[in-house]
């Protein structure tokens, strides 16, 4: 999902507001956000890496009156807006409730509207595309953290506690691993090799701190991880977390 450079969406900023639109007659779903306090430039993001912006038309000199529509512009930083060339997307009009001011719709670069939803109505309404955006995310973030991909990384859920991670590795002999959660937790796992041929694979991992960013190590006593594998293939199977539970890997293919 490209992301404007200075103002990404996967980065530690959060947006001071965002909303998913989803069309179901073309069965597609973006989201939109602005970083900007005054509202003054936002951001549409879809699942096929384009990105373009929204600059609001405003009613009046008074925002509180709301706007008619966006005006669409595209941003080398922020990445391709190719509906502009292509269909001759440079307004998209815009609906809203009279009385909450919330955002209803959006005519988007077919000329068909898109409905707004919140996170929590997206994630109960859509679960397959509420998937989908996670793993786009999380592909942004472990790439961003030192601005290269893993050389290996697998997500891993955990259908007890309905939730899912990501293990990832950037080091070519598999030294270390790097676990993060939907919630920006980070741990630091190790393998505990069960001897020195790395074929006959691992043990575990034993779990450590990274700048205090792993809560389960202090707060469930969590600083070790017992790991299974498929015997033939070596592929993993699962990983235990730090409430005891078995988490199954996942690729992915699998997880999206």
């Amino acid at each position: 999902m490209a992301v404007a450079e200075d103002q990404g969406y996967m980065e530690e900023i959060t947006p001071v507001w965002y909303n998913f639109i989803v069309n179901g007659e073309l069965n597609t779903w973006a989201v939109i956000a602005t970083y900007d306090e005054e509202f003054n430039k936002f951001y549409l993001w879809t699942p096929d890496d384009n990105a373009c912006v929204l600059t609001p038309d405003w009613k009046t000199d008074n925002k509180e009156d709301n706007i008619w529509g966006f005006f669409v512009s595209s941003e080398e930083e922020a990445g391709s807006c190719p509906y502009i060339d292509e269909q001759g997307w440079t307004y998209a009009f815009y609906t809203y409730d009279e009385e909450t001011m919330d955002p209803i719709s959006i005519v988007g670069p077919w000329g068909n509207d898109w409905s707004f939803l919140e996170e929590e109505e997206f994630k109960e309404q859509y679960s397959e595309w509420w998937d989908v955006f996670n793993t786009l995310m999380y592909e942004e973030t472990i790439e961003d953290e030192v601005g290269e991909m893993p050389v290996w990384y697998n997500f891993i859920v955990s259908d007890e506690l309905s939730t899912w991670a990501v293990i990832a590795t950037y080091e070519d002999d598999f030294s270390v691993f790097y676990l993060w959660t939907p919630s920006d937790d980070t741990c630091i796992l190790t393998p505990d090799w069960k001897s020195d041929d790395p074929n006959e694979n691992i043990w575990g991992f034993f779990v450590s701190d990274w700048d205090d960013s792993c809560p389960f190590i202090e707060e469930l006593g969590w600083t070790y991880a017992n790991y299974t594998f498929d015997e033939e293939t070596g592929q993993p199977v699962s990983v235990s977390g730090p409430y005891g539970n078995e988490w199954r890997f996942m690729e992915e293919s699998t997880f999206s």
